[in-house]
């Protein structure tokens, strides 16, 4: 699992957008809320992987990632403080 912005941020960096085409986008798609208190949620979610290119035509998803996400409330806003992305399915 990752921890920590940082080590979020590296990891995305080295391993998935490195190997991403440029016309390529993300979407999370959210499944599921569990709210451990008032502050900390547990997101389970889908990550679709799909290329966004006018010239492709319409979406096409690549690569689907079911995930999970702990996000801490402070002050106003929802943050990342973990994430853990599953094995990949191609789509």
């Amino acid at each position: 699992m990752l921890r920590g912005r940082r080590e979020i941020e590296t990891h995305y960096a080295k391993t998935i957008f490195p190997a991403t085409n440029e016309d390529h986008r993300h979407s999370a798609n959210i499944k599921h809320i569990r709210f451990i208190r008032a502050d900390v949620a547990i997101v389970d979610t889908e990550v679709e992987i799909y290329t966004h290119s006018l010239s492709n035509g319409p979406k096409r998803v690549i690569r689907t990632l079911p995930g999970t996400a702990v996000l801490v409330k402070q002050e106003d806003s929802w943050l990342f403080s973990a994430v853990r992305l599953m094995h990949s399915q191609q789509g």
